[in-house]
């Protein structure tokens, strides 16, 4: 795993078990290694579009290193199915959510990350998971890391889908904003990746997995 420009404050002892834990991640699903890194670097850059507090900034960026984390937790197996899930397993891997918050929750200093972590999942619409929160109800960090982890998904090869362009993957996110995505954080995206997100999108289709996220 590459050095991780990312600040925290952690007791000596315990940056080498994150470390560690995300390494384990990449084993686990090897199809998504590099996954939270780029999300982090993409929230932290969202984040300080928003003009958030550098403290803000920070919580943020940890949260989103560490979003992924519970997913050690979840048999290998459904991670790497080259298919669609069953409703059972999709189920399963909804569990990695909770089994995230408590793994960053027990270190005492990620106590605010770890808040963030358990609605980076929520939808605007009420719809999202583990608790079904609406609109404002979801913090301002967990819908960044939200539309930052959408977009890195979109945008790399999976073994269930083909990777988009970044303007493919925006417009994804623009028809999903006001359901899913807060459409001012959507707004954000576009901002940071400028020139990037104005590549011509590739002529062949592309399935959404917005709905697998």
């Amino acid at each position: 795993m590459r050095r991780v420009a990312v600040q925290f404050d952690l007791p000596r002892h315990e940056g080498p078990v994150i470390c560690g834990l995300l390494r384990t991640v990449d084993a686990h699903n090897p199809g998504s290694a590099g996954h939270a890194l780029r999300v982090c670097q993409l929230a932290r850059r969202i984040a300080k579009a928003f003009d958030l507090p550098s403290h803000g900034v920070a919580t943020i960026t940890e949260a989103a290193l560490l979003h992924d984390i519970g997913k050690i937790a979840i048999d290998a197996h459904i991670l790497r199915k080259p298919g669609s899930l069953t409703e059972a397993e999709r189920q399963t891997v909804r569990l990695h959510v909770p089994a995230g918050v408590g793994l960053v929750g027990a270190i005492p200093v990620l106590g605010r990350a770890a808040v963030l972590i358990r609605a980076s999942h929520e939808w605007l619409d009420g719809s999202g998971y583990p608790r079904g929160l609406r609109g404002h109800a979801i913090p301002l960090g967990s819908r960044i890391i939200s539309v930052a982890d959408a977009f890195d998904v979109l945008t790399h090869a999976r073994a269930y889908s083909r990777a988009m362009v970044p303007a493919r993957a925006i417009a994804e996110l623009r028809d999903s904003a006001d359901s899913q995505f807060d459409p001012l954080v959507v707004i954000a995206l576009e901002h940071v990746l400028r020139p990037a997100a104005v590549q011509r999108e590739p002529q062949h289709e592309t399935a959404s997995l917005l709905h697998a996220l």
